[in-house]
This record gives structure tokens, sequence and C-alpha cells, in this order.
């Protein structure tokens, strides 16, 4: 009989490395909208096309990087909710198994 179990160590450790990545992705998102700022400043009035574009490269991106960051935040609080929902589950089968009067096969 095969037996499956969750990796509790495996799972913990992924959530923690992934609770930092949200607030290193946001901190990049401004730091792409700082450097945009200031490359918009510089173009100044005489490359409007430039600035224009500048303006919507940096919307993008420093959007989609703070879309990464909640869906790596999303996916680390996903994480901690299957590990604890694991070890529930194994508690309460072990609880139920240990009530049960099973003989010993030797």
């Amino acid at each position: 009989m095969a037996r499956f179990s969750v990796d509790h160590e495996g799972v913990t450790s992924a959530r923690l490395v992934l609770a930092a990545d949200p607030r290193t992705l946001r901190t990049s998102a401004d730091a792409l909208a700082t450097a945009v700022s200031a490359g918009q400043r510089a173009v100044g009035v005489e490359a409007e096309d430039l600035a224009r574009a500048l303006s919507r490269f940096g919307l993008v991106h420093a959007w989609a990087v703070d879309a990464l960051a909640s869906a790596s935040a999303a996916l680390a609080g996903e994480l901690e909710v299957a590990a604890a929902d694991a070890r529930d589950t194994e508690l309460a089968v072990a609880t139920a198994l240990g009530g049960l009067s099973i003989p010993r096969v030797s």
C-alpha cells in the first residue's frame, strides 16, 4: 500500500521564500516608476513622443510588476493554508484511527 504525505517542511520553506518576494517586487515597481519619471523629466517637452512612450512603458511595467507581487503574496498565503489543512487532516485521521480497536498483526 502506498503512503502519501504532505512535505510540511518543503511547503513551509517555499512559503517563507515567497513571503519576501512581494515586498521586493513592489520595491522594484517603485524604482521603475521613479526611473521612468526621471526619464520623462530629462526628455522634457522637446520629445513629446518619447515622453509619451516612457509614460506608457512605466505604467504598463510598474502595473505588471505590482500584479506579480500580488500573485506571489496570494501563492504564499495559499501554501500556508494548504499546509495547515494538511496538518489538520493528518491529526484528525490519526485521532480517528487511534480510537479504533484494531488488533495487531504480527
